[in-house]
């Protein structure tokens, strides 16, 4: 059974639609490797892949600036990259001028 949330978008996104369908705290997926979300009214571009365990970040959430791992519950700064378990490698982040 699929579990994703209906407002998580699988299908990969135009990065220059982002600014404006994409609602802050949904995630879209940009391409096979980055998804992007909005925070405040900017644009964050970010590794796909869990650096805990490879887990598909898509299919995780957003709260408070940070990404949850769908797999452990990782939250990972989206402002930083850094993950809350300071032994886990940082996640790359961007913010998308568009």
């Amino acid at each position: 059974p699929d579990e994703t949330s209906s407002s998580i978008s699988l299908e990969p996104v135009d990065i220059n639609q982002l600014a404006k369908t994409l609602s802050d705290g949904d995630i879209a997926v940009i391409d096979d490797k980055t998804c992007a979300t909005k925070i405040d009214g900017k644009v964050i571009s970010f590794g796909r892949q869990c650096p805990h365990q490879g887990a598909d970040l898509a299919l995780g959430f957003v709260e408070n600036g940070q990404v949850f791992c769908p797999h452990h519950g990782l939250k990972l700064c989206l402002k930083t990259g850094e993950a809350s378990c300071s032994s886990i490698k940082s996640l790359k982040v961007e913010v998308i001028d568009i």
